[in-house]
C-alpha cells in the first residue's frame, strides 16, 4: 500500500510512518517539521525563506505548498492531521486555499482520512465542551486570546464538510472522539486508536534515583494550555517541604534531540494537567521508563480500552498535583518497578507497529 501522511503533530505521523514501513508499506510524510521541534519529514511543503512579515510569509507559503503538491505522487491512502493545516493569514485567500489544498490531496488518493488529535474546529467548538476541563479554555482564561482560525463558524463548517467527504475520521483520544460523535450519522468514525510511538527508538533504562533524589522534569510549551502555572505552584510547595527529596528542572523550547536527553536524565516527567488524556510527550517518557504524570481520566482509559494505566492522572488543581507528587516521594523505593510498568504499557498499547496494524485495518475496511 502506498500511503501519504500529511501534517505533523509532535511526531505522531512520523511514528505511524515508521510502524507502517515495518509492515512493508510505502510511506511519504509531507508537511512541516512542526516548528522548533524539527521533526524529520520527507517532503517539506513549507517555504525555506524566513520573513517576519506575516502576509509576505503567507504568500511564500502558498507558493511552496502548491509547488510541493504538484510533485507528490498518487497514493492508495492519504491521511491528514488537522483540517486547517494549510490555512494562512492572507485575508482573501486563506480559507479558500486551505480547502483547495485538501481537495487536491484527496484527488491524488483512492481513500482519504483525518486523524482527530490536533486543535481542529470540531474539538475547539464542540468536543472541549463535552468534558469537565480542557486546555483551550484554560489558555484563553489566562491570556484572553481565542484563535479565530479554529473557533469561527466557517472553520467549523469546513471541518464538518471535510469529515463527511473523507472515508473516515480516526480519533486518537477520548477528548476528540466526543466532538465527532455529534456527526456520527454522517461520517465514518472509527473507535479510538491510541497514539503511536516507535518504542525501539527510545532507550529504556532502570529508573534509579540519584543520591536518593527524585529528578522531576516539566517541559514548558504553551504554558497556559499545559497548565504550567498550576504545576509549578505545586512543585514549589514540594520543593519547600522536601528539599532533600526532589530535584526539579523546567526546560523551554528545546529541539527534539535536546528534549529527549532531558527526559533520559529524569525520574519523573510531568506533562500536562488540563487534558483528559496524555499525548506524545508522555509516551516518550513512558518508553524511557519514567514515571509520567498527565491526563489519564477514566473516560480516556475506557476509550483506549485499557483497564490499568501507569500514567498518574493529574487535574488542573495544585493540591491534586502536590498530593500525587508527595505520594511518589513516599514510594520512591518503587521507582524501578514503576519504570518497568511504564515501558511495558507503552509497548503493549502504543507501539507504532501495533497501532499501524489498526490503521491499516480501518483504512481497508472503509
Amino acid at each position: 500500500m502506498k500511503v501519504l501522511l500529511v501534517g505533523e503533530f509532535s511526531g505522531f505521523h512520523r511514528a505511524l510512518k515508521l510502524g507502517l514501513q515495518e509492515l512493508d508499506h510505502e510511506v511519504i510524510l509531507a508537511g512541516s517539521p512542526d516548528g522548533f521541534k524539527s521533526i524529520p519529514i520527507d517532503v517539506n511543503l513549507w517555504p525555506s525563506v524566513q520573513v517576519t512579515n506575516k502576509l509576505l510569509f503567507a504568500f511564500f507559503k502558498q507558493i511552496s505548498i502548491y509547488n510541493g503538491l504538484k510533485k507528490l505522487p498518487d497514493v492508495d491512502v492519504v491521511q491528514f492531521i488537522s483540517p486547517m493545516r494549510f490555512h494562512n493569514s492572507l485575508p482573501v485567500y486563506g480559507k479558500w486555499f486551505n480547502s483547495f489544498v485538501y481537495q487536491s490531496f484527496i484527488k491524488k488518493s483512492n481513500k482519504s482520512f483525518l486523524v482527530a488529535c490536533g486543535n481542529d474546529p470540531v474539538y475547539s467548538q464542540i468536543g472541549k465542551n463535552k468534558v469537565g476541563y480542557n486546555p483551550l479554555d484554560a489558555e484563553s482564561k489566562i491570556t484572553g486570546i481565542v484563535s479565530s482560525k479554529t473557533t469561527d463558524q466557517k472553520a467549523l463548517s469546513w471541518n464538518i464538510e471535510l469529515a463527511k467527504r473523507l472515508n473516515g475520521v480516526i480519533p486518537a483520544s477520548y477528548d476528540y472522539r466526543v466532538g465527532y460523535e455529534t456527526f456520527s450519522d454522517d461520517i465514518n468514525l472509527s473507535s479510538t486508536i491510541p497514539m503511536p510511538i516507535m518504542t525501539s527508538e527510545y532507550e529504556y533504562s532502570e529508573n534509579r534515583l540519584n543520591n536518593g533524589k527524585i529528578r522531576i522534569l516539566h517541559g514548558i510549551t504553551r504554558p497556559e494550555m499545559k497548565g504550567t502555572p498550576i504545576i509549578l505552584e505545586a512543585l514549589e510547595r514540594i520543593k519547600e517541604k522536601y528539599p532533600d527529596e526532589v530535584e526539579i528542572r523546567t526546560v523551554n523550547r528545546l529541539t527534539y534531540a535536546e528534549y529527549l536527553n532531558e527526559i533520559q536524565n529524569a525520574n519523573c516527567l510531568i506533562d500536562q494537567c488540563n487534558s483528559y488524556g496524555y499525548g506524545i510527550n508522555a509516551l516518550i517518557g513512558l518508553a524511557m521508563g519514567k514515571v509520567v504524570m498527565s491526563g489519564a481520566e477514566p473516560e480516556e482509559l475506557n476509550a483506549l480500552n485499557v483497564a490499568d494505566c501507569p500514567v498518574i492522572n493529574i487535574r488542573p488543581d495544585a493540591d491534586d498535583i502536590y498530593s500525587k507528587v508527595e505520594q511518589l516521594i513516599v514510594n520512591k523505593h518503587k521507582f524501578q518497578e514503576f519504570g518497568a510498568a511504564s515501558r511495558k504499557y507503552v509497548e503493549e498499547v502504543h507501539d507504532a507497529v501495533k497501532v499501524a496494524e489498526r490503521y491499516v485495518k480501518f483504512w481497508s475496511q472503509s
